[in-house]
């Protein structure tokens, strides 16, 4: 008996076309997937913008709060108004005005931001998707750290040089570079209490004009500049007492025949109002006497030390240290240390420079443990100056707080490269 043969016809076995059928099938819900993979990009790109506005309207909001009189109405328009132009430059895809509201903290000094944006999708509206809402919130505090700065100036005669290859005078170029960091700061201050200076002009004593009764604990001389304090108290910031005085700038401790009292004297801590003042005093200086550094960086410490809170006037009261104050002291020379009076009247001699820089180590030592920021910069020092800026360097807070200046440019970049870390140091957000 003969087999049947199997069922099998051309057509059953004709598999061409699968293969376009499966991908027919596939396509629809992989086009749906690209086409809401784009809506969801935009949307993520939206909020991206979105928090970007969002952050820069409160940090322009949270500014404002520094500044003298704001009012919560102020901030909130100040941040709207920013956030407004922001989504603009931003070229963000609005369909509608977005939902914005601020919230002022006065008491942490920040700022809240928040909205919610609408986006049209481009396909997602197909599925039942017609919009996303991309809601983001931000919130700056930026409050302003309160700064005092002390600038340490070296007033001795041989700031009347010209350093080799320049064309002014080592006085000169120090007046300039002063008071473009004095304008530099007192730029950037929201308020008068906001960024203060002192000036603790120096050369062979300091001379600290009407404070010299309470210096020197009620005595009276023939001038008004002292020298250095010995015992425990010569390289802390403790204020003045009967115990803990400064000696006058007179026989037995000082030959003013030799060395006159200095003309320019201290200036406490002044804001932004007395900007003029500290600039004439600054144009003021006069090139005279030998340099007792050490007893010019002992009152720049003075200055922004609230231990003497109770000796200086109330707009120039140091504050107490805290995270909310910066204390700053940039101390300028053009040379060594030559002069000292620990030991009685000054010579010039080797003795002197040696103990004047034993003090001036002390008192640096102690400023940095009382978180002080020290600068320091050494001025046309020359081959002579291998010492001074040895020791200005560990002075600083650290070497990169230390600068060289050659001449007039150098000194001034000095002075701004200062400015610039200082400005730094002042904001907490």
């Amino acid at each position: 008996m003969a087999l049947s043969k199997p069922l099998s016809t051309p057509f059953l076995r004709n598999e061409n076309g699968t293969v376009a059928i499966l991908f027919a099938l596939c396509l629809i819900p992989l086009c749906g997937c690209v086409a809401l993979a784009i809506d969801f990009a935009r949307a993520y790109n939206a909020g991206q913008k979105l928090s970007s506005a969002l952050d820069r309207a409160a940090l322009a909001g949270a500014k404002l709060m520094d500044v003298d009189g704001s009012t919560t109405t102020q901030v909130v328009d100040r941040a709207t108004s920013f956030f407004n132009s922001q989504i603009k430059i931003l070229g963000m895809p609005i369909e509608a005005a977005a939902t914005l509201s601020i919230a002022v903290d006065w008491t942490n000094s920040g700022v809240t931001a928040t909205a919610e944006l609408p986006i049209k999708s481009a396909f997602a509206a197909t599925i039942g998707m017609p919009t996303f809402n991309a809601k983001k919130s931000a919130t700056v505090v930026y409050k302003m750290k309160k700064i005092e700065l002390a600038l340490v100036l070296d007033v001795t005669g041989s700031m009347s040089e010209v350093p080799s290859g320049d064309t002014l005078t080592k006085m000169e170029s120090l007046k300039t570079a002063a008071k473009d960091i004095v304008d530099t700061m007192y730029d950037l201050a929201a308020n008068d209490q906001a960024i203060r200076i002192a000036l603790a002009p120096y050369s062979n004593a300091v001379n600290t004009g009407s404070y010299a009764s309470v210096a020197a604990a009620g005595a009276t001389w023939s001038n008004s500049c002292v020298v250095e304090r010995t015992g425990s108290d010569n390289a802390t910031d403790t204020a003045p007492s009967a115990s803990a005085a400064f000696r006058p700038y007179e026989m037995p401790y000082a030959d003013v025949s030799w060395t006159p009292c200095p003309a320019a004297q201290i200036q406490p801590l002044v804001g932004r109002s007395q900007r003029t003042t500290v600039k004439t005093q600054i144009d003021s200086f006069t090139a005279e006497g030998g340099t007792a550094g050490h007893i010019g960086t002992a009152w720049g410490w003075y200055l922004v030390s609230n231990k003497w809170a109770s000796v200086l006037p109330t707009a120039s009261k140091p504050l107490l240290p805290s995270a909310d104050v910066v204390k700053n002291v940039v101390i300028m020379t053009d040379g060594v240390f030559n002069m000292s009076y620990i030991n009685g009247p000054s010579t010039a001699s080797s003795a002197n420079e040696s103990e004047s820089y034993n003090q001036f180590k002390d008192l640096c030592d102690n400023m940095k443990t009382d978180k002080v920021n020290v600068y320091t910069i050494g001025f046309g020092l020359g081959s002579s100056g291998g010492r001074a800026e040895s020791e200005l360097k560990n002075c600083a807070t650290s070497h990169a707080n230390f600068f060289s200046a050659a001449n007039s440019t150098d000194l001034q970049n000095a002075f701004k490269a200062i400015a610039d870390r200082i400005s730094q140091l002042r904001i907490s957000k």
